[in-house]
């Protein structure tokens, strides 16, 4: 059973990197330790060339920092004000890192030396506990990064587009509502959701473009995600049945819209999932659509008609975003495990268990290693 948070996944040629308080680096192979590099804090990295660039945050301080992925050596390291909220984005030799209370930092991504930094100005007199509050990583198309942060009442949201070479605010997007999801843009458009419904917002101007909402008793569990002109989602309804006794659960579903006007193209109940299950990630790796739920079960669908092809029970309750990598997909739970499946089939080719605390390479144990992997 879970017992604390999923651990942070990334993947190359030969390795897996796991950071779960320490970072970890096994084996894609077979799951084998090949080093550990202690750590305290929480943090969320991002893996580009042979580097880990991390975002660390403790009561103490908050740390943006390049690491070798190779051997753990520490490459540079940036002392950022406030908190860091989720991964660094690196592009054209930038890591641009979002601060909760709604700034931007933008580094240079081989020595960390400040390229600018760029705060969001609620206005006057306004409590930090309305906004902004950021808790996505910044998005940069187009050398443009765009900052979406939450807001509470009488706050009104909006999504801020600054210059990626100076952090000058070239835009301020009026929002039709506030969300703690990451949001896409594709042609032009913005796509983003929140528990209620799911937006399109054409950026030039703000305009709405079209809104999807699930059945009254439904909600939206997870932000939008773009393929082949679909926007997929997942969500949940909260279901009744009536047998002498009133009982209530939730059922997850996913469904697929169209990106032009919001029409719902299919929508496909998780049947084996357990009563009670809500979606907390969905990605698509490999024209693969890849759901998970809080109750540990971990799926894999068609994109085209939302078929199911397999799924399987991990030993947590929450899980990280999958990654894959030649045919395989890596998902981590909350119990500390993290398991190599055949994407095609979900054969176990090899489970390894990562510590939940503080600990020794030693307590690193591995197990169902397939010799022919």
């Amino acid at each position: 059973m879970g017992t604390g948070l999923p651990p942070s996944l990334r993947v190359d040629d030969s390795a897996i990197y796991i950071m779960q308080k320490d970072i970890y680096v096994l084996d894609s192979k077979n799951g084998s330790l090949q080093y550990q590099h202690h750590r305290s804090g929480t943090s969320h990295f991002s893996l580009l060339h042979g580097i880990m660039y991390v975002n660390t945050t403790d009561i103490h301080t908050s740390l943006v920092q390049a690491i070798d992925s190779h051997d753990g050596t520490l490459l540079w390291s940036y002392h950022a004000k406030g908190r860091l909220s989720q991964c660094p984005v690196i592009i054209d030799n930038v890591v641009y890192v979002s601060i909760v209370e709604g700034s931007i930092y933008a580094l240079q991504a081989n020595n960390g030396v400040l390229l600018w930094y760029s705060s969001i100005d609620p206005g006057p007199d306004i409590p930090t506990y309305l906004g902004p509050i950021v808790t996505t990583a910044p998005l940069v198309i187009d050398k443009i990064v765009y900052l979406a942060p939450g807001v509470n009442h009488p706050l009104e949201p909006f999504l801020y587009a600054f210059g990626s070479k100076d952090g000058r605010l070239l835009q301020k997007i009026p929002l039709p509502d506030t969300s703690a999801f990451s949001f896409t843009i594709h042609n032009g458009i913005l796509y983003f959701s929140n528990a209620h419904s799911c937006s399109a917002v054409r950026l030039e101007n703000g305009a709405v473009l079209w809104r999807w909402e699930p059945e009254e008793t439904g909600q939206v569990c997870s932000a939008p995600i773009i393929h082949n002109n679909r926007v997929y989602l997942a969500g949940a309804e909260l279901r009744m049945a009536s047998s002498g006794e009133v009982t209530y659960w939730w059922q997850a579903f996913l469904c697929a819209l169209h990106v032009s006007d919001g029409a719902l193209l299919w929508q496909q109940s998780l049947e084996d999932a357990p009563s009670e299950s809500r979606p907390t990630e969905l990605c698509i790796i490999n024209e693969i659509l890849y759901v998970s739920t809080n109750q540990g079960l971990f799926s894999a669908y068609q994109p085209d008609d939302g078929s199911p092809l397999w799924y399987y029970q991990t030993k947590g309750h929450f899980q990280s975003s999958p990654v894959g990598m030649h045919e395989v997909v890596y998902i981590g739970d909350d119990s500390g495990s993290v398991y190599a499946l055949r994407a095609s089939d979900k054969e176990l080719l090899w489970e390894a268990a990562i510590p939940l605390s503080l600990t020794t390479s030693a307590d690193i144990s591995v197990k169902n290693i397939q010799e022919n992997f």
